[in-house]
C-alpha cells in the first residue's frame, strides 16, 4: 500500500508497468542497486518483510561509495522536518560552503531553525517544494506525515528558482509524495549543473522507477543507485 495514496503494487500493477521495470532495472548501476530493486519488488508483492532486511545499508555507505563530494560542498535540502539531515550533512562536512533548507510544516519549521541555529551560512525557508512557482494546498500535520493536497494554501517554489538564487551540488529530497513534481520542477537544474541527488521513492508506488527514469530522461549522464535504509 502506498504511504501518500495512489496505486496498489499488485500483480496487474507490475505486469502494466513491466517495461520501466525492466528499463530500470537494467539501467542501475551496480550489483547491490539490483539486489534492492529485486527484494523490493518482491516484498511488494508478497509482503516478506525478510527481504527488505536482507538487503539494508547504512546511510554512511552511500557517501563512501556513490555520494562524492569535496569538505566546501553546498546543500540543498527539501523536506527538511526537524534538521535531522541537515545536522548529519554538517557533521560529515563541517567545512561545507552553505546550507538551504525548505520545510513547509510551520512546527517542524519551527523545530528546524531552533535545532540548526548554531549552525553557519545556513537558510531556512518555510515553503514546500514542487513544480509551481506560486501556492499548492497542504495538509500541516506537525510531523513526518504531513503531506501534500489538503486545504491549507501554502508557498511553494521550484528548485529551478532556487538555483536562480543559491548554488548547490547536492540535493536531498523528501518531500512526502510531491518527488516526481519537484523533480519536474528542477528540470534545468538537472540539464545544467547535474547536482548529486538523494531521492526518497517509497511514497507511490510507482516512485522507484518513475523518479530516476524521469531524471535520467532529463539528463542521461546520471549513474542510477538504489539503496535500503534502516527504518
Amino acid at each position: 500500500v502506498p504511504v501518500c495514496d495512489g496505486e496498489i503494487f499488485n500483480t496487474n500493477f507490475a505486469k502494466k508497468h513491466s517495461k520501466e521495470l525492466n528499463d530500470i532495472y537494467n539501467i542501475l548501476a551496480d550489483d547491490l542497486s539490483k539486489k534492492v530493486f529485486e527484494q523490493t519488488t518482491l516484498f511488494k508483492l508478497d509482503g516478506k518483510i525478510n527481504r527488505l532486511f536482507s538487503c539494508e545499508s547504512a546511510p554512511d555507505e552511500i557517501f563512501e561509495n556513490i555520494i562524492k563530494l569535496n569538505c566546501s560542498s553546498s546543500f540543498l535540502d527539501l523536506g527538511a522536518y526537524n534538521g535531522d539531515t541537515v545536522l548529519d550533512f554538517a557533521t560529515r562536512f563541517p567545512s561545507y560552503s552553505q546550507i538551504v533548507a525548505l520545510e513547509p510544516d510551520e512546527k517542524n519549521f519551527k523545530k528546524l531553525i531552533n535545532n540548526t541555529k548554531g549552525l553557519k551560512n545556513i537558510e531556512c525557508i518555510n515553503s514546500a517544494v514542487s513544480d509551481v512557482d506560486g501556492v499548492i494546498g497542504f495538509s500541516d500535520n506537525n510531523s513526518r506525515s504531513s503531506r501534500f493536497g489538503g486545504n491549507k494554501p501554502i508557498s511553494s517554489t521550484t528548485v529551478d528558482s532556487l538555483a536562480k538564487k543559491y548554488c548547490f551540488d547536492y540535493i536531498n529530497i523528501d518531500v512526502e509524495g510531491l518527488e516526481y513534481e519537484t523533480i519536474l520542477g528542477a528540470r534545468n537544474t538537472i540539464c545544467s549543473s547535474k547536482p548529486q541527488m538523494l531521492i526518497s521513492c517509497y511514497h507511490k508506488s510507482e516512485d522507484y522507477f518513475k523518479l530516476p527514469l524521469k531524471v535520467l530522461e532529463f539528463n542521461p549522464n546520471y549513474k542510477v543507485y538504489m539503496r535500503h535504509f534502516p527504518y
